[in-house]
């Protein structure tokens, strides 16, 4: 484990004191800002005239706690700079969030659906060939794990964000140019994972393909965003990305190019679907990992 430098002045008082057991860690350096830091934590209440000047020198090392909605922090954020981490203010668990992207930082180790989870936290996995089996195989592995006290109905939110994620990860194969209606079967085993602790409810669709880029990914999101309508044509991934954000709390990506990606998404667990809804979704994206 190395040692890191954390830059958190750029900090509102309320998330450095949300934060601060984190930033006084014996095994962190707090410095005035440098553009080299490990990670920057910076909040969209910064007013400094710099700001623009960090985010164009050191975005891939911004934390950004954001306090507007996911769409504004597209077009406004990450589409103007290359911010790979944006953490939703109105988040429950802000601290388990950080604690995540610090791990990463610390260990050179990617989030996992174990490693979000508490010890001991039910998990269940299968693997998916056949296109036209997405449903059936959503179904089985609904029925192995134990929801629990959630909003009415998070399997829905599941369902969408199972569907969009394999359907993403099938057309992410050497059968691209196929359109959405047509069979597609591998030779290789797309994972799907569900797990779930007194915290989180968080899904995993890994693909052994990596081929999803960040300017894919902004250009898909951008697009969904503005049109709001499916691309018909072959091999199109439809509103996969947009729809998946709009039905999650937290959506991390990681990509190793040419071996895989996994998007996993996490649904804080609330009792309140407006709670669920009025949260802006954090987005992590690990390349290269």
């Amino acid at each position: 484990m190395k040692n890191n430098t954390i830059i958190s002045n750029l900090l509102g008082d309320e998330n450095n004191k949300r934060l601060s057991s984190y930033i006084a860690s014996p095994v962190l350096v707090k410095n005035d800002y440098v553009e080299d830091a490990d990670i920057i934590l910076l909040d969209t209440t910064y007013s400094g005239k710099d700001f623009e000047q960090i985010m164009h020198k050191s975005g891939p090392r911004v934390l950004l706690i954001s306090h507007h909605e996911f769409e504004k922090v597209l077009f406004d954020y990450l589409c103007k700079y290359h911010l790979n981490h944006v953490i939703g203010q109105e988040s429950l668990v802000l601290d388990r969030e950080f604690q995540m992207h610090l791990n990463y930082k610390l260990t050179n180790t990617w989030p996992t659906i174990p490693s979000m989870l508490y010890p001991d936290s039910e998990i269940a996995e299968i693997t998916i060939r056949d296109s036209k089996l997405i449903d059936e195989s959503l179904d089985c592995l609904f029925n192995r794990v134990i929801i629990g006290p959630f909003f009415d109905s998070p399997i829905g939110y599941l369902r969408v964000l199972g569907n969009e994620l394999l359907m993403n990860a099938f057309f992410s194969s050497q059968y691209n140019n196929k359109s959405r209606s047509e069979k597609i079967v591998l030779d290789c085993d797309i994972e799907l994972s569900l797990g779930v602790d007194e915290n989180f409810l968080v899904l995993s669709v890994k693909d052994p393909f990596g081929t999803l880029s960040r300017n894919q990914l902004i250009k898909s999101l951008e697009r969904g965003f503005r049109e709001k309508t499916p691309v018909h044509k072959s091999g199109g991934a439809g509103l996969g990305l947009y729809m998946t954000l709009l039905s999650t709390n937290q959506i991390i990506i990681n990509v190793k190019p040419n071996h895989y990606t996994e998007i996993i998404c996490v649904i804080d667990r609330s009792k309140r679907i407006k709670t669920f809804k009025g949260r802006t979704t954090s987005f992590n994206l690990y390349e290269g990992v």
